[in-house]
């Protein structure tokens, strides 16, 4: 499998298994941080980005969150609670531990 650094340039096949894998976290997301939803976004080479590889964000979404994408360098979550919620989100992916 080679390197993909742009949504367009991902090989159909690569592209279902991708979307495949993000609607079972969104699934999950909701059950794992009792969310009534989430937003999924993708990026493409934008200003200030650190990861040059296709991958999908999901965030749980809740009633009235007054949603804005959140900058970790802002604000990161304590190691524990990003333990806590992993934890979470394997088990409601049924991953273990």
């Amino acid at each position: 499998m080679s390197h993909v650094t742009d949504l367009h340039d991902v090989p159909a096949d690569l592209l279902h298994e991708i979307f495949k894998v993000t609607a079972r976290v969104t699934s999950a997301v909701k059950d794992a941080c009792g969310a009534v939803g989430s937003t999924v976004t993708q990026n493409n080479h934008i200003p200030g980005q650190v990861l040059h590889h296709v991958h999908v964000h999901v965030v749980p979404r809740f009633e009235d969150d007054g949603f804005r994408m959140p900058d970790p360098a802002l604000r990161e979550a304590p190691r524990d609670v990003r333990l806590a919620r992993a934890a979470a989100l394997r088990k409601a992916l049924h991953l273990g531990a």
